[in-house]
């Protein structure tokens, strides 16, 4: 028997509050066909929160379905078939979410889902200037051409700048250590810029957003290993003024 479990974790001042399951009893998955995922959403106090986690097919660009969060304690329980490559995040009045994403286009069997979701209070990406990494975000190996599977996320933070107009935001771009490190800054910054001009392409100010590449300066995670390595491969945007 197979189980799935979804862990969504509000983080403030950008430190998670929790590193364990706010629900603990395990619902059994069909193995075949489809996933069960649950969680819930809290806010600092552990307060439960008013939303929706919102589901879309990174492949096609189409919301597939919304999960309302039960308003008594913040939990949602949703079953989402197999063949999609879903993206998710948390609709959320005052916040920015992160998303992630779970690729079932391909899988057979059961599935265990640890995961986690960044939900960001809008005051505190103004005033704490914190990183948001634009996880829904694809490129090619060695590329800075933006995969079509991408453009879902775009849309949502060029439809948050908009609502935010006097936001002044960086687009930041990280790599690997993997090969040289003036390479690396310059396919960071490559990459970077390819977002702006998105966002631009789209109907934002370009005065607005600076694009800045990294290149292998600001690891998340020191390590050598291949998941570390994945996890600084990044682009991520922050606030920097909102006049």
């Amino acid at each position: 028997m197979g189980f799935s479990h979804l862990e969504i974790l509000v983080f403030r001042d950008g430190k998670a509050l929790s590193n364990q399951p706010f629900l603990n009893k395990w619902i059994p998955a069909d193995s075949v066909d489809r996933t069960i995922v649950k969680g819930a959403v809290v806010d600092q106090s552990r307060a439960p929160q008013k939303g929706v986690l919102v589901w879309e097919d990174l492949s096609t660009g189409e919301t597939l379905f919304k999960t309302p969060l039960d308003p008594s304690n913040g939990s949602f329980l949703q079953i989402v078939p197999k063949g999609v490559f879903y993206g998710y995040h948390v609709e959320l009045d005052g916040h920015f979410s992160a998303s992630q994403n779970l690729d079932l286009r391909n899988y057979k069997g059961a599935l265990v889902i640890m995961d986690s979701i960044s939900v960001y209070a809008i005051s505190e990406l103004v005033t704490e200037h914190l990183p948001v990494r634009i996880n829904n975000l694809f490129f090619d190996f060695d590329k800075s051409k933006i995969r079509r599977e991408s453009y879902r996320e775009l849309f949502r933070l060029v439809r948050f700048l908009l609502e935010h107009p006097r936001m002044r935001i960086e687009i930041a771009g990280h790599t690997d250590d993997v090969g040289e490190a003036s390479y690396n800054l310059e396919l960071s910054q490559r990459r970077a810029s390819a977002v702006a001009r998105f966002l631009v392409l789209a109907g934002c100010n370009a005065d607005m957003i600076v694009p800045k590449g990294y290149g292998e300066q600001q690891p998340v995670n020191p390590g050598l290993s291949a998941k570390a390595r994945q996890e600084n491969r990044r682009v991520e945007f922050l606030v920097l003024t909102e006049n």
